[in-house]
């Protein structure tokens, strides 16, 4: 979708109050990604991209990690791929972007 949302059947069972705020996950991925293209220690990114989606309606996150895209190793800095999964209501999220 244009706000970053995935066109995704499950999806549209999010309620439109939920609908509003998923397009949260996508964009604080892209920041992390481009702060951590910079050079930006990934640790504390996570940590406050995890407290703004709680803050933010996301009922549970099962993963925001910073990935070698190859291996899936944890990585701290490039190449690697951000990976993401987190709940907003009963509907399960899930987004991947390059960094």
């Amino acid at each position: 979708e244009p706000d970053g949302l995935a066109l995704s059947s499950r999806n549209a069972r999010l309620t439109r109050e939920a609908r509003s705020k998923a397009p949260l996950l996508n964009h604080l991925m892209r920041d992390i990604a481009a702060k951590v293209a910079c050079d930006m220690a990934p640790g504390p990114l996570l940590d406050a991209a995890r407290a703004e989606l709680a803050a933010n309606g996301f009922t549970r996150i099962d993963y925001l990690e910073l990935r070698h895209p190859e291996t899936l190793a944890p990585a701290t800095g490039r190449p690697a791929r951000l990976f993401a999964a987190a709940w907003m209501g009963d509907v399960r999220l899930i987004d991947n972007v390059p960094v």
